[in-house]
């Protein structure tokens, strides 16, 4: 993990665990994240509908110029080469409640690319409807077209 805030996030969630394999989602108090929420999102653990976002955060949607990402499918912001490693990622979090960190690169055509980190980590009650993936989408530096250009798929 380079970036603080990913780090910041990794360790609320491991606070919250303790020596479960993972926290509850109720446990999750966005008032204690509250520095970290404009890069945070949550998604549904539904492979079949590619994993729903429930909820994102303001640079996110403003990473893609849309305030209604709300029920899409979170593999749908990666390219359609990506998808299945990013849905391989998803369902070893929700299986095997397993954190995951990875580098990724989103930017409109013809403009320098934003470097962001991906982290994702599994809430529980594991196995069952209501179980979701924290996750957060953070960026070292701001491009100039961020919030004014939407971002092409992740890849």
């Amino acid at each position: 993990m380079k970036l603080q805030a990913t780090r910041d996030l990794y360790a609320y969630w491991e606070r919250l665990r303790g020596a479960a394999a993972a926290p509850a989602r109720a446990a999750v108090d966005p008032v204690a994240i509250r520095p970290l929420l404009n890069d945070v999102f949550m998604l549904a653990c539904d492979r079949t509908a590619g994993f729903p976002i429930r909820l994102a955060g303001a640079r996110v949607c403003e990473l893609f110029l849309n305030d209604r990402l709300k029920d899409s499918p979170f593999v749908d912001l990666f390219h359609e080469n990506d998808r299945d490693t990013v849905e391989a990622i998803l369902g070893s979090v929700s299986d095997d409640p397993t954190p995951v960190v990875a580098g990724v690169r989103a930017g409109p055509g013809g403009r320098e690319p934003l470097d962001l980190e991906l982290l994702v980590l599994p809430l529980g009650p594991l196995h069952t409807p209501q179980a979701r993936i924290l996750g957060s989408l953070t960026a070292a530096h701001r491009r100039p077209w961020v919030g004014l250009m939407p971002a092409e798929p992740m890849r």
